[in-house]
């Protein structure tokens, strides 16, 4: 993984072991539940190697992407039942690229779907019940 680096914070989160343990580990990118953002089925997918975009992807992380985010989504919706699973990326805040899943359940008021589920952070938060959803899905994707 990559090595700690005290002005990205991306770099330091994936250079310890997160709270709730990692979902997934590969070669480019890894996975884990984010701090603050403690909800069953929002997972980070942080790339292990500092790039600050997309645009700044290798050829190997660029192929390798699309499969960690299809297994993880598809993961997402088989363990929790969810009915979407939204991709998000800012990268502002901290300038490392990191992709924000979040899982949509059924159950989730229209005022919330779509772009909107970002507001909902707070009522959704549920900090056992996403790293039990995590453990869940680490083990499904063994």
């Amino acid at each position: 993984m990559a090595a700690a680096d005290d002005l990205c914070a991306m770099c330091v989160l994936v250079g310890d072991e997160p709270a709730g343990g990692w979902v997934l580990v590969e070669q480019e990118w890894a996975a884990c539940v984010l701090p603050g953002f403690e909800v069953p089925g929002w997972l980070v997918v942080i790339a292990l190697r500092h790039v600050e975009s997309l645009a700044d992807l290798d050829d190997e992380q660029q192929r390798s992407l699309g499969l960690v985010l299809a297994r993880l989504s598809g993961g997402i919706r088989s363990v929790l039942g969810a009915e979407k699973v939204y991709l998000l990326s800012f990268g502002e805040n901290h300038p490392h690229l990191h992709l924000m899943l979040m899982s949509r359940m059924p159950d989730l008021a229209e005022e919330y779907r779509g772009p909107e589920i970002v507001k909902a952070r707070e009522r959704l938060l549920n900090v056992e019940a996403a790293y039990e959803a995590a453990a869940a899905l680490r083990e499904l994707l063994r």
